[in-house]
């Protein structure tokens, strides 16, 4: 399914998808499922991030819009995100096809189709390292490059790698959370 390349947003919002992966939209209040596709667009409107979130019905439906991440408005940032809130690893994107993007979706916005160009190969950068790294990690790999599969990882975690609580009063929680505030008020700042 491919999602609507331009979409509009209030006020004076312009969203541009960058990349997207097929999938199911599953509500946590319903127990149904509906085909959609989780988007990332790129906004060079300055009311919005940088970077944003949309869930697309197979109808063009938005089914939901989520700000990207405000703080450290990147594409890496974003990947990020969607990895930790949607379990999309980086490597599972898919570009917006490049031949259905033309200067008509510009709309006389010059600026905005450089800008979303230059967020476009940022992209790409990431994707083609994201893509490669897991690429040696399977039996098509090994067996072209003619290495022993699975290979092994060049450094292990000692012990269980568990999630740590975020909530347990310690030091380094307590750094985190003080860090990550002065970090915010920086960034306002600027």
């Amino acid at each position: 399914m491919l999602p609507k390349f331009h979409t509009t947003g209030q006020p004076r919002g312009d969203f541009y998808v960058l990349t997207y992966v097929d999938g199911f939209h599953a509500p946590t209040n319903k127990r149904s499922r509906e085909k959609a596709a989780l988007v990332i667009n790129y906004s060079p409107s300055t009311l919005f991030t940088r970077y944003s979130f949309n869930i697309i019905s197979a109808n063009g439906r938005m089914l939901a819009y989520t700000r990207g991440p405000e703080a450290c408005d990147t594409v890496e940032m974003a990947l990020l995100t969607a990895w930790c809130r949607y379990g999309i690893q980086p490597f599972q994107w898919k570009l917006f096809p490049k031949k259905e993007i033309t200067v008509d979706h510009f709309a006389n916005k010059a600026r905005h189709s450089r800008q979303y160009h230059q967020a476009r190969k940022g992209l790409c950068f990431l994707l083609s390292k994201f893509r490669l790294g897991a690429w040696l990690k399977t039996p098509q790999a090994a067996k072209r490059f003619k290495f022993k599969y699975p290979t092994p990882p060049q450094f292990q975690i000692i012990g269980s790698s568990s999630v740590p609580d975020p909530y347990k009063s310690n030091d380094e929680n307590l750094e985190i959370l003080e860090s990550a505030c002065e970090y915010l008020k920086q960034q306002k700042a600027n």
